[in-house]
């Protein structure tokens, strides 16, 4: 069977979990899809574990308008068998925060080179690859899947430039991962805590906000090594 003909089929099986209400929701929040159905997260991974994975079909679903579809792309991957290049090229699809949320905490830290993407995803021009890099830092911090004190020094100073995106997806996600990698050791702790400290009281609106929100979690919450 054609993998497009795949793809007609489950979209089959995505009208019978249409939402209306939802879908009018998610498109009053300005979600760009030319189609939302409105299924909800849960309903869709019962949906792939039912099709089972299969990454050629992942890929032709990600270049699809469709918010279900673009979901549906992570759910599918198998996370064993999965190629960089061709997770990269479903990454590179991202146009939603949910996406993002999606991708870093269901399937990207379970790739063999997930320590690798972050580095290629805070480099990229699209700030929903951006917010996906900066999950996937946070759930390999928070899960403790790298515990590499140097790993994540190194991209402190690159988080914390973010700080000033106007993507409020990309600034909730820049929070995120310096609330976990401050709390993953006292080292990481005491870098993390001191850009807070002196951020805090910036002029610019995102970094005070963020660097509040990180200040306030890291008092309270010092790791011990």
């Amino acid at each position: 069977m054609s993998t497009e003909t795949k793809y007609k089929q489950m979209l089959q099986r995505l009208h019978t979990h249409e939402n209306g209400p939802a879908s009018d929701s998610l498109r009053k929040l300005g979600l760009p899809h030319k189609h939302i159905f409105g299924t909800g997260v849960n309903e869709l991974k019962q949906l792939a574990a039912q099709i089972g994975n299969d990454n050629e079909l992942a890929l032709f679903s990600a270049t699809k308008n469709v918010r279900e579809s673009k979901l549906m792309a992570i759910y599918l991957c198998n996370a064993t068998s999965v190629k960089q290049n061709e997770l990269l090229q479903i990454l590179k699809t991202a146009d939603f925060g949910e996406f993002g949320e999606q991708a870093g905490v269901h399937l990207l830290h379970k790739l063999p080179f997930a320590k690798d993407l972050p580095s290629i995803l805070l480099k990229s021009g699209n700030p929903f690859e951006k917010q996906t890099g900066l999950i996937l830092l946070a759930v390999l911090a928070q899960r403790k899947l790298v515990s590499d004190t140097h790993y994540y020094e190194g991209f402190i100073a690159q988080i914390t430039n973010l700080a000033t995106s106007e993507n409020v997806f990309v600034q909730k996600a820049v929070a995120r991962a310096l609330r976990f990698i401050g709390r993953l050791n006292l080292a990481l702790h005491s870098s993390v805590f001191e850009w807070a400290t002196g951020a805090k009281d910036n002029k610019i609106a995102s970094i005070r906000q963020i660097a509040e929100e990180v200040f306030f979690e890291l008092e309270y919450m010092k790791p011990r090594d």
